[in-house]
């Protein structure tokens, strides 16, 4: 009994220590002053928008001194929080090496389309009909002077203007988040380009969405002098089917260059004209 009481006071009196030992080390080491500032990005290399000198700005807008200040007054939540929040940025990771060199590792969002507003909208001149792209998790991203994306160009009847705010919900049914419809002419965009964009054919072949006044998508090949009616974003496997079947029969018989318009928007059919 004595012995297993003995080895209790051992272990608490170990801890003791071991908690006051790495009390002293932090204390210490929050003392070091920060050294440099290293950043990493990480972005396609068809379309990167940061730069290490945005990363930098972002971090100054603190207006705390990071350089040459103790590593204990840096705040890296608060860092981490004002690059978080920058609408090219996914996510990043704010943290202090052992040499006192604040790291940040930047991933940045990745854009799927460009979305060109509603033109008529330019008569209202209290609105911003700005393009703007949409990125691969669903959220808006603004144009930047001198970096463009190679993605689908979309325009036509869109209304949703650019706010930072918005972000689509895409990793569950769209159908319960946008109930009043806000967003559908959106999400329909965003489902149809991520699909085009795992399919290289695809990807090759649309190269501009038409959103028409009833909300539903006209794809623009960029081989041929067609149209394709694709109706909205239901179903949008099986209507790629449709359109794949057309273009494997058609070359065959008589070729893309005879049709003006490929209807592939009710199922089970496919309309040529």
């Amino acid at each position: 009994m004595k012995k297993r009481a003995l080895k209790i006071i051992l272990w608490v009196v170990s801890i003791i220590i071991l908690a006051v030992l790495i009390g002293v080390v932090v204390k210490i080491y929050g003392k070091n002053k920060c050294k440099d500032l290293q950043v990493t990005i990480h972005a396609p290399a068809d379309c990167v928008f940061l730069t290490e000198e945005d990363v930098a700005s972002y971090l100054s807008e603190s207006g705390d001194q990071i350089i040459g200040n103790e590593l204990s007054r840096v705040d890296i939540e608060k860092l981490e929080s004002l690059i978080n929040n920058k609408p090219y940025v996914l996510s990043s990771k704010v943290y202090m090496s052992l040499t006192g060199i604040l790291k940040v590792d930047v991933i940045q969002r990745t854009p799927i389309a460009r979305v060109q507003p509603d033109v008529r909208l330019q008569h209202i001149r209290s609105l911003d009909y700005a393009p703007y792209y949409i990125s691969s998790d669903g959220g808006l991203i603004p144009l930047t002077p001198g970096k463009t994306a190679r993605v689908i160009f979309v325009n036509g009847n869109i209304r949703t203007l650019y706010n930072n705010l918005i972000k689509l919900d895409v990793d569950s049914s769209y159908v319960a988040q946008d109930t009043l419809g806000c967003f559908t002419t959106l999400y329909n965009i965003y489902d149809v380009v991520t699909y085009i964009n795992k399919d290289e054919f695809l990807k090759a072949q649309i190269q501009q969405i038409y959103v028409d006044d009833k909300g539903e998508l006209i794809l623009i090949p960029e081989v041929g002098k067609h149209i394709v009616i694709f109706g909205d974003g239901n179903n949008i496997a099986k209507k790629f089917r449709r359109l794949e079947i057309f273009y494997e029969k058609a070359a065959f018989f008589k070729g893309w260059e005879k049709y003006d318009t490929i209807n592939v928007k009710y199922n089970n059919q496919i309309i040529c004209s």
